[in-house]
């Protein structure tokens, strides 16, 4: 059967059209594949240099890991840890003439996360707050609180109110890290 000159030129038209059609989708699609590929190409090199800088970097933080071993207590929960930073506090308190008025164990606690390279959290160490109220002389008591910042104990002072009205008082809340394990 032989088209006509007519139905030659639609069946032309058509088969470009498909042709078009066709090629532009296998673009579109090559081309979204090849973006996602240079995404994943882009997010592995910058894994690879971070990887590579904790390698050269490694004598920097096996330094820091050791520090760290040696000076982040070991508790077996954060009650212990709460319960030995309360004696602590209570301690330096009575040592500088203080007199606390309010010791309360903070709810909740919570875990120091560390990012991790895919987005994960681990928890690589805990934290325990207490929250006291303290009475005393403005002169007694303020070096007293820069005294409970210990970072070599990795103790810290996490927020506090002072009223310095007739009595002069002040309510801290004081935070240790540490890490949960047998003691």
């Amino acid at each position: 059967m032989k088209l006509t000159q007519r139905e030659s030129m639609l069946l032309t038209a058509f088969a470009a059209l498909f042709v078009l059609l066709a090629g532009g989708g296998l673009i579109w699609a090559g081309m979204n594949s090849l973006g996602g590929l240079l995404r994943e190409n882009a997010g592995l090199e910058q894994r690879l240099r971070m990887l590579q800088s904790a390698v050269d970097d490694r004598a920097t933080w096996e330094a820091r890991n050791s520090w760290l071993d040696q000076h982040t207590d070991t508790f077996r929960s954060r009650e212990d840890a709460a319960a030995a930073l309360l004696s602590h506090i209570d301690t330096q308190a009575r040592a500088a003439g203080m007199e606390l008025i309010g010791r309360e164990i903070l709810g909740g606690g919570g875990d120091g996360p560390d990012a991790t390279f895919d987005g994960e959290d681990q928890v690589y160490f805990q934290t325990a707050s207490i929250r006291i109220r303290v009475r005393g002389e403005q002169e007694k008591v303020l070096p007293w609180l820069h005294s409970l910042q210990q970072p070599e104990r990795l103790i810290g002072v996490t927020g506090e109110v002072i009223d310095a009205g007739e009595e002069f008082t002040a309510e801290i809340d004081v935070t240790k890290s540490y890490f949960e394990g047998e003691e």
